[in-house]
């Protein structure tokens, strides 16, 4: 009788670990086209890098309005807040991944409508059926006062991951402490001035999103 009741209940077991298993693979999403939105610090000095360096880890097809030196397609432009996002951001092409790196242009006293303009642009991404990759900013760092603009980034990136976090598809990635010393501080040889990573910097931040993509795809 022991016998009776065991061999049900580890068929039971097995079954259900078996469509746990389906599930997983199921979930699993295929990243094959990705748009990368920023300001400069996507495209200018060495970060300009990220998406070569990005195509040489995974077969990836860029999408965008723009194309930087390399011949890849993109959506970051130098100078650019939250603000002018709002102005061209549903003219921005259709990808399966959208990585976001933004925000160091709006001043602080715009904070409450930096987090709006953010929520309006990820939540119109995410509602095409896109994944969203929401990058925590790297550093930026003017020298005479330690860690000036950190404060307003992590107000920002903070607002938007506590906002978006029970969405399915929206993910994060920190582009920040990739780029710092390992006391934290900021880490001058990585960058071409005080707020766009050099060529070192940029394949750094490239190897941070291809790591959130593979966890993801």
């Amino acid at each position: 009788m022991k016998y009776l009741i065991l061999i049900p209940l580890m068929m039971s077991c097995t079954v259900q670990n078996i469509n746990e298993e389906i599930e997983v693979v199921q979930d699993k999403k295929e990243i094959k086209t990705i748009s990368t939105i920023g300001d400069s610090r996507f495209v200018c000095c060495g970060s300009g890098n990220v998406r070569n360096e990005l195509s040489k880890l995974g077969d990836y097809e860029f999408v965008g309005n723009l194309v930087d030196t390399y011949g890849l397609n993109h959506d970051a432009i130098g100078g650019n807040n939250t603000f002018d996002l709002l102005e061209r951001y549903e003219n921005i092409p259709t990808a399966d991944l959208y990585v976001i790196h933004y925000g160091t242009n709006d001043p602080e006293k715009w904070m409450h409508d930096s987090i709006e303009n953010m929520k309006i642009v990820v939540q119109h991404l995410l509602d095409k059926g896109s994944l969203v990759l929401y990058a925590y900013q790297t550093e930026r760092n003017d020298d005479a006062t330690k860690f000036t603009f950190t404060d307003k980034h992590y107000e920002l990136d903070s607002a938007i991951h506590d906002y978006f976090r029970g969405n399915d598809n929206f993910y994060t990635v920190d582009l920040r402490d990739p780029l710092l010393n390992s006391d934290g501080s900021f880490n001058w040889h990585l960058y071409s001035d005080f707020v766009h990573p050099n060529e070192v910097g940029g394949e750094l931040m490239a190897k941070a999103i291809h790591e959130a993509i593979v966890s993801i795809n």
